[in-house]
């Protein structure tokens, strides 16, 4: 309708908020058309996100029993990867407005954050390395569609890097888990952990030779089981990370732990207080620090 005053203004049915829409007399019906669409454009996203993180937080979607990534998962992953791909073939050339609600990076962690919680909400019946190994299968198909959208395209660069950054500050986490569990299980075959808490308990120069549970008899059998596991190493939790990048880093982190666990008997039992002969040591320690970390395939870094 056309007021006295020579405005127009454009009145819309079915909105809640009764928004009135004024164009002057400079802006034509095109564009007036246009600020309208994309405002209720805005309105629907907003419910839209709203409620799908509703339905993420109230109804987690339950685990699958080989802790890969729940269908829930890889839907709202493909959805990030809808948005990159509109973001990467957009016409317009103006600045993005950082602040603005729907600025694409924006948009991005109203999906990210509520997924990554209804994960660890589903997480929590689980044993804490269980729970690690689905975090990181879930963590894994959001990343993979982030960096995807980097490759293809630079300009994504500014808009991925912070969430791509989040979920390597939380996949660390995991990755620590899975790898303290398996170097834990590793060490445990052999009891080679109990003799590493006796002698951590014990101050330097105290000689270790005397002291329960660190005899010669126990020590040269507890070497021999460690150094026959490292041949025939089982990580089962390993096999159940799908991602082929957080499988080798928590490889890597697991053999750097039982390396360092051998160092530690190793150093404290070749010390010339440790009480044990040295024609005892010599075949007691048949692999070397070095040697050992050959054997698990540890980083030289």
């Amino acid at each position: 309708s056309a007021s006295t005053n020579g405005t127009v203004t454009v009145d819309t049915e079915n909105n809640n908020d009764d928004t009135t829409l004024i164009l002057s007399q400079t802006e034509n019906a095109v564009h007036g058309t246009c600020v309208y669409c994309l405002g209720e454009c805005r309105k629907l996203l907003d419910l839209t996100i709203e409620k799908q993180l509703q339905q993420l937080i109230n109804q987690p979607t339950p685990y699958p029993l080989d802790l890969s990534a729940t269908h829930v998962s890889r839907s709202i992953s493909r959805q990030v990867g809808d948005l990159l791909t509109v973001f990467k073939q957009a016409l317009s050339v103006i600045p993005d407005d950082v602040s603005d609600d729907c600025y694409t990076g924006n948009v991005m962690g109203k999906i990210i954050k509520p997924l990554l919680e209804s994960c660890k909400i589903t997480a929590q019946p689980l044993a804490p390395e269980d729970a690690a190994v689905f975090l990181l299968n879930n963590i894994a198909i959001i990343r993979i569609e982030l960096q995807m959208a980097c490759v293809d395209n630079s300009s994504s660069n500014p808009v991925c890097t912070p969430w791509l950054n989040l979920l390597t500050e939380e996949s660390q986490t995991y990755i620590s888990a899975v790898a303290k569990e398996e170097s834990e299980k590793i060490l445990r075959r052999s009891d080679l952990d109990k003799l590493v808490t006796l002698v951590e308990e014990i101050p330097a120069g105290v000689n270790l030779a005397s002291q329960s549970g660190l005899d010669l008899e126990r020590v040269c059998a507890v070497f021999r089981a460690f150094y026959a596991s490292l041949f025939s190493t089982v990580a089962p939790l390993l096999e159940r990370l799908q991602d082929p990048t957080y499988r080798e880093e928590v490889r890597k982190r697991t053999a750097e732990l039982v390396a360092q666990a051998h160092t530690t008997m190793y150093t404290r039992i070749c010390d010339s207080s440790s009480g044990y002969a040295k024609e005892n040591i010599e075949v007691m320690l048949v692999h070397t620090p070095g040697e050992v970390r050959v054997l698990l395939n540890c980083s030289d870094n």
